[in-house]
């Protein structure tokens, strides 16, 4: 698929995400026809990785996910560790860049999520 087909998909509202640690990765979802979409050449062309994930529900807007539940959120400093919230179905996850999502126990919903690197430790050191 490439980028234009992709943007033929508006109407559906994919999320589109790039990988925090390959510029050339980018991922999108849409949670109205349950697909997940990888790209590795800059968001040129896009490839189904996963086409299993729940529907969302619809909702007519609201915080975290826009008007269909679903979100992408990808981890800093991990390529290819992908995070999915729906609304109505939970949270999902994906360490291969979206090639298999597993479902997060214990996560009915999800509106969206937020991930960020640790702080650097401090060293402390003793006056000497």
């Amino acid at each position: 698929m490439t980028r234009r087909e992709l943007d033929r998909l508006r109407g559906q509202h994919p999320r589109l995400e790039a990988d925090a640690e390959n510029p050339q990765k980018f991922y999108a979802f849409t949670s109205r026809a349950g697909g997940f979409y990888a790209s590795t050449n800059g968001a040129e062309s896009f490839a189904v990785t996963e086409s299993g994930l729940p529907v969302a529900e619809g909702f007519g807007g609201g915080f975290g996910a826009g008007s269909d539940g679903g979100n992408v959120s990808v981890a800093p400093g991990r390529e290819g560790d992908v995070w999915i919230s729906i609304r109505s179905a939970g949270l999902f996850h994906s360490t291969n860049s979206g090639g298999a999502f597993a479902r997060t126990d214990g996560v009915r919903q999800a509106t969206s999520l937020g991930l960020a690197n640790p702080r650097p430790a401090k060293i402390i050191r003793p006056f000497t």
